[in-house]
């Protein structure tokens, strides 16, 4: 069974930070499951560029089998680099 464990209506939910904030696209909006590039619906940092960054925090551990990920439609906004690290230790570049 998929369980989709970073909606923030889930109850695997906790919380989630970013290091920068720019309205209408917070980080929560970034994990709504409608993966959409528009507001309300995806995280975009305040024109960061390289080392922003988004956390999220779940209520407990969960063994994470399937992550998906949804750029800017614009090029001149999308990533280029993406680092995926976890509590434990391990990344995923």
């Amino acid at each position: 069974m998929e369980l989709i464990i970073s909606d923030p209506n889930s109850e695997s939910y906790e919380g989630c930070s970013s290091s920068s904030y720019k309205e209408k696209f917070e980080c929560q909006f970034g994990l709504s499951t409608k993966m959409v590039d528009d507001e309300f619906n995806m995280w975009v940092s305040d024109g960061e560029g390289l080392d922003s960054w988004i956390e999220i925090e779940f209520k407990k551990k969960y063994l994470i089998t399937k992550w998906d990920y949804k750029n800017r439609e614009n090029p001149a906004e999308r990533n280029k680099l993406l680092k995926v690290e976890f509590s434990n230790g391990f990344t995923y570049d």
